[in-house]
């Protein structure tokens, strides 16, 4: 067998390794603490929310601007965890950014044709673990630890990945659907 084949081989499962890794140090160090603006997007809005007397009021406060953003999705992904669960884990909201931090993965991998990676093409391979090498690092703390900026700016950035995916293969369906997910990135 050549070097190209060993270290094809060799280089299979790095990715999914780092993969693990990466969720492994999450699920063992991040604690279920609020930090940061988790108090007022999370905790705030939430009893805020609670305690509004009328419908409108909750509209109002579902699509409120806090700070410089709107939060309207994580907001409702807030109320929904809440109502199912009974209370808020910010790990579930973190867990549930890194899950977008997947997605945005796979759309980038889709996006670059990795067809023929299991026909014995390093280059392809080498891409792969470099693309995951990048995503799956642990050093930027927002990501790590910051439940509300996790989970905003990951799936902002999935569904502006998944607009743009569907605006390049241009077919008349997939131009709605970007369109849609467009307004979720920026709700």
């Amino acid at each position: 067998m050549n070097l190209r084949k060993k270290l094809f081989f060799i280089l299979i499962p790095v990715p999914f390794i780092i993969i693990l890794f990466f969720y492994y140090l999450h699920l063992k160090y991040t604690t279920n603490i609020p930090q940061l603006d988790d108090y007022d997007a999370v905790i705030y809005f939430l009893s805020s929310f609670i305690n509004a007397d009328s419908v409108s009021s909750k509209i109002q406060w579902i699509f409120s601007q806090h700070r410089e953003h709107r939060y309207a999705f994580p907001r409702i992904f807030i109320l929904s965890l809440y109502y199912i669960t009974g209370k808020i884990n910010f790990l579930h909201i973190l867990f549930a950014g890194h899950i977008a931090l997947t997605g945005i993965y796979l759309v980038i991998l889709k996006s670059v044709k990795f067809s023929g990676v299991l026909k014995e093409n390093l280059n392809k391979l080498l891409l792969l673990f470099f693309i995951t090498a990048l995503f799956f690092q642990i050093q930027y703390s927002e990501g790590s630890a910051w439940a509300i900026s996790a989970f905003f700016t990951y799936f902002g950035m999935f569904f502006s990945f998944i607009s743009l995916y569907l605006i390049h293969s241009k077919t008349k369906y997939n131009i709605a659907f970007a369109i849609m997910f467009a307004v979720l990135a920026a709700a």
